[in-house]
């Protein structure tokens, strides 16, 4: 058989699309389980700009990384800068005697 046959042969579905090919193993799993809760980690869905996400893709081959570990990367880094941005300016809304904290409390 070809390389073209059997490229036509996954193409069609004749070759691995069986439920045997399909499954994860349990082991699998289990094993992704304990890394998501050993890094607190969880599962969400998002729609994105396919562009961005090209872009995400591109920056992460450039620095050696998968696109989705470098995307939880970046929210980590803008969610860490706006709590700073945020805590700063409840901090210096406080100094100068005005009420900030009930504001913040109603808005979580």
């Amino acid at each position: 058989m070809s390389k073209s046959q059997k490229e036509d042969q996954w193409d069609s579905r004749a070759l691995g699309a069986s439920l045997e090919h399909a499954r994860v193993p349990i082991e699998h799993d289990k094993v992704a389980k304990a890394i998501d809760d050993g890094l607190e980690l969880q599962m969400i869905s998002i729609r994105l700009p396919k562009k961005l996400i090209e872009e995400f893709k591109l920056i992460a081959h450039v620095h050696g990384l998968g696109y989705q570990p470098l995307m939880r990367i970046a929210l980590s880094r803008f969610a860490e800068c706006e709590i700073k941005q945020i805590l700063t300016e409840v901090a210096e809304k406080q100094s100068a005697g005005q009420q900030i904290l009930k504001p913040l409390k109603d808005a979580a």
